[in-house]
């Protein structure tokens, strides 16, 4: 009877050992394959993506929001000069929509859209255009008793929303 219970002590040992070493192997394959997609896959940064740009930029035309607009030629002005260049013309617009209202009249939801138009046209007839795409972002949320929180709320999710059209921008014009 001793006899039984150390040869099942030693298979489960046995058991144990191969189990360990099944992990083990699996551990080391999924990093291998991660460093492999990771090395393999042509990431790049975004703020690198200026150096694939083919062209400069001549002149900036801009309406709507300056802020907006700003910060967006802020980011795409760091293009170098080449021998190919447009000019850019820029318009954009906020628009704060109430979605839903309760009984009383008091807004329940509202949606917070960011539209860009974004054009490039040749410098010398600003009406031939080369490129041309709307980019938006919109963000919905509930109004809160807390203006001053709303509104903090608001002005970081609309810089998010400026970010994700300047990421887009940056992605189109490489393309």
């Amino acid at each position: 009877m001793a006899r039984k219970l150390s040869t099942k002590s030693q298979d489960h040992k046995a058991i144990l050992l191969t189990d360990w070493k099944i992990k083990e192997e699996n551990t080391c394959i999924f990093y291998l394959v991660l460093i492999i997609a990771i090395s393999g896959c042509g990431y790049q940064s975004l703020y690198k993506i200026n150096n694939k740009i083919n062209f400069s930029i001549n002149e900036i035309f801009q309406s709507g929001e300056k802020d907006i607009n700003r910060k967006i030629i802020r980011r795409i002005s760091g293009i170098e000069e080449k021998k190919l260049s447009y000019d850019l013309i820029i318009d954009s617009k906020e628009i704060i929509q109430t979605l839903s209202k309760d009984k009383s009249g008091n807004i329940i939801l509202s949606k917070l859209s960011i539209i860009v138009n974004f054009k490039l046209s040749d410098p010398n007839n600003k009406y031939l255009i080369f490129k041309e795409k709307e980019f938006s972002s919109q963000y919905i949320y509930k109004n809160s008793d807390n203006k001053f929180e709303l509104s903090q709320t608001i002005r970081i999710k609309k810089e998010d929303l400026i970010n994700e059209i300047i990421e887009d921008i940056l992605i189109y014009l490489t393309l």
